[in-house]
């Protein structure tokens, strides 16, 4: 165990981010999510109440598991995240709330790279978006997309579909996604 960070301050810092004062969720947030790039082991055993957050009305709650999750699913070795991946792709990819939407968009990437196997499933339900979501800034969301392909563009095993994304939203009424579609296109020399 690392002892830079003590199992009875993580236990206190998960238990404040239950709090229903969204300040004190906020406040243990900002603590546990460095934690969670550096030591995301030392937060895996409350894996299950960050999927409660997910289920929570409130969406700050969604907000910070989405995060912490996303976080985790390098070290998710249990396959836990199997569990809930169809409420992923399937409820909170779609969900009309942009803070939920957009999140789920841009770090299921992280997924792809952390679980290969899916790779195909999370590339055809990001490129589906238009069909599936029912996101109040689907334009907007978008741009999250394209940060998730961008996360795991070289490990895409056709990227065919994905490219005419991308060339699709240099033409986006969003400026932030027509502005990450032509990152891309740079980036990747696509033509």
């Amino acid at each position: 165990m690392n002892t830079e960070y003590p199992q009875t301050e993580i236990a206190e810092n998960i238990e404040g981010l239950q709090s229903s004062n969204d300040k004190i969720r906020e406040q243990h947030f900002k603590i546990l999510y460095p934690l969670s790039l550096s030591n995301p082991e030392l937060l895996y055993p409350y894996w299950d109440i960050f999927i409660e957050m997910l289920h929570k009305a409130e969406v700050s709650n969604k907000y910070y598991a989405i995060h912490l999750l996303a976080r985790l699913i390098k070290v998710d070795f249990d396959n836990r995240f199997n569990e809930i991946s169809d409420y992923w792709f399937n409820e909170l990819l779609n969900d009309e709330s942009p803070v939920v939407s957009l999140h789920i968009a841009e770090k299921s990437g992280m997924i792809a790279l952390a679980k290969p196997k899916l790779e195909k499933e999370i590339t055809a339900r990001l490129l589906n978006i238009d069909e599936t979501s029912k996101c109040r800034h689907i334009d907007l969301q978008k741009a999250y997309v394209l940060s998730a392909f961008d996360s795991y563009f070289e490990r895409i095993s056709d990227k065919r579909k994905v490219i005419e994304f991308i060339l699709d939203q240099q033409n986006s009424p969003s400026t932030k996604t027509k502005k990450k579609a032509k990152e891309l296109v740079r980036k990747y020399d696509i033509k």
